[in-house]
């Protein structure tokens, strides 16, 4: 059942960034959320920021459903929550305002990369499973 899960998990990450685009209404880009509003209603900057917000949850907490199932360790499930923790009250909120003042591409898009991709979260499980290993718990 374990492994059924684990395989569930890694499938709707792949399905989250497979259908991004499509997902979480598609008629929106980031560049619709901006604070001169560029003509845009009210409702459309606040739908981005909603859909934006939705994905980061779900790619989120399905890794660390990953993480607890891998390696089923409190500690680790609970360091992870922490790590999105600072991803959803730290950086989240630098990605909405770099994108709403139209800050350079590529610090906006570094910002997306790590907070709509779960690329901190992903980063865990090699450093846990060495962590595993070093301790000498692998195939526990």
């Amino acid at each position: 059942m374990r492994y059924l899960l684990i395989f569930l998990c890694v499938g709707v990450l792949f399905i989250s960034y497979h259908y991004k685009t499509e997902n979480y209404t598609a008629f929106l880009t980031e560049k619709a959320w901006k604070l001169s509003l560029d003509g845009q209603p009210l409702e459309s900057n606040w739908a981005f920021v909603l859909n934006k917000l939705m994905r980061f949850l779900l790619n989120d907490f399905v890794t660390i459903a990953l993480i607890q199932l891998l390696f089923q360790k409190l500690a680790y499930t609970k360091f992870a929550f922490g790590v999105m923790l600072f991803s959803l009250l730290v950086l989240l909120p630098i990605f909405f305002l770099a994108n709403a003042l139209s800050w350079p591409g590529t610090f906006v898009s570094m910002l997306h990369r790590l907070t709509m991709n779960p690329v901190l979260l992903m980063l865990l499980i090699p450093a846990f499973y060495f962590q595993v290993k070093k301790d000498g718990e692998v195939g526990s």
